[in-house]
């Protein structure tokens, strides 16, 4: 009697299944052999049910089925669930112990105190400083009690020896730039610091370039530094065009004269190191870093000089870009330094949580 194609490959699928279930010795030994074949213990059970036969009589009965059915014994209903228990002497069971797992650190604060204290001073332009951001930042470094002083470059203004053409009415001797400039370094001599640092500016070298054009001979006779009284004060010269470090931080009053809104940034990324520069009269702040997980700080602090004096720019970008301020940094045991910028606002500035404001 001819079969149709349907019953053809159900036989073949239950001659395949009875032939993996007759090879097992247990339960669990058939479940692994019809998972090989890609069927389960309880799709196996329905087609053996389907056809009239029960799956637990092909276990441990003997070789496999070779031959299909000739005849349809009657349908019994079965139950075919597995086993509730496990034969332990049969199936090896591993349990594998979970890793102790790491101690974690305790969850606090700690508080580290700096090393040093640093106060960065931006360009004064002396003599034509502004008199109340200059009161503010002097009061405001006596309550910071610095331990080391950095100036940033155009410490003096040395209009009388620029290459500008000059105005009489501002004044025509060098002569009184450098004594406007002497006082404003005795006031800081007085804040008691232990490490005093002078970067030479471009304005500073506005005398170097006088001498080279206009008194040649006198080049190895007259120092801006010596004028100022620097060595004989105990300050260190950092000559304009080079760094000075403290720290991981490097410090110097510009790089090739950059003095837009990112020479900070354009610096740090120079240098490849933190980096805080004068010279734009700007106060920005950035954190950027690389592949390597370093991070890096930018700075510019802004200035202490008079925008009135200031002929040479525009009176917008004066107004708009150019602020006062000064910078306060932390140097911690590990030689990281952190420095933020201290903006003078309505004639105050904050340091230490206090409010310094000028009086008047």
């Amino acid at each position: 009697m001819a079969t149709s194609p349907r019953t053809e490959a159900q036989l073949e699928r239950l001659a395949r299944l009875r032939s993996a279930v007759r090879a097992s010795s247990s339960y669990h030994e058939a479940v692994s052999r019809l998972a090989v074949i890609g069927e389960t213990w309880e799709k196996a059970a329905r087609v053996y049910r389907r056809l009239g036969l029960r799956i637990h009589d092909d276990l441990n009965s003997g070789p496999p089925y070779e031959t299909r059915p000739n005849s349809q014994p009657p349908v019994e209903i079965v139950h075919d669930e597995p086993p509730e228990t496990l034969p332990s002497l049969q199936i090896p069971v591993y349990c594998e112990e979970p890793a102790t797992p790491a101690p974690q650190p305790a969850i606090g604060w700690t508080v580290e105190e700096p090393v040093e204290r640093i106060i960065f001073v931006p360009d004064a332009h002396f003599p034509h400083v502004d008199r109340v951001a200059w009161g503010v930042m002097l009061a405001a470094a006596r309550r910071f009690r610095p331990d080391t002083i950095v100036v940033l470059g155009d410490f003096v203004d040395c209009f009388t020896v620029s290459q500008h053409r000059k105005d009489p009415r501002r004044g025509t001797q060098l002569e009184d730039e450098i004594d406007s400039a002497k006082e404003g370094r005795a006031e800081l001599d007085a804040l008691g610091a232990k490490r005093k640092v002078f970067i030479q500016g471009n304005h500073e070298t506005a005398l170097y370039r006088y001498l080279c054009d206009r008194a040649p001979a006198l080049l190895d006779s007259v120092h801006i530094e010596q004028l100022l009284g620097l060595p004989q004060n105990g300050w260190e010269f950092v000559k304009h065009g080079t760094s000075f470090r403290i720290g991981d931080l490097y410090v110097t009053h510009d790089v090739n004269g950059t003095a837009g809104a990112n020479a900070h940034e354009k610096a740090a990324r120079t240098h490849m190191r933190s980096c805080i520069v004068g010279h734009t009269h700007r106060i920005g702040y950035k954190v950027f870093g690389n592949t390597h997980g370093e991070r890096f700080l930018a700075l510019h602090v802004g200035w202490l000089g008079s925008p009135l004096e200031a002929t040479y720019s525009h009176d917008a970008e004066k107004s708009a870009n150019w602020a006062h301020g000064f910078g306060i940094g932390w140097k911690l045991a590990s030689g990281r330094v952190i420095v933020q910028p201290v903006p003078i606002v309505d004639r105050a500035a904050v340091v230490d949580g206090a409010v310094v404001r000028m009086a008047g």
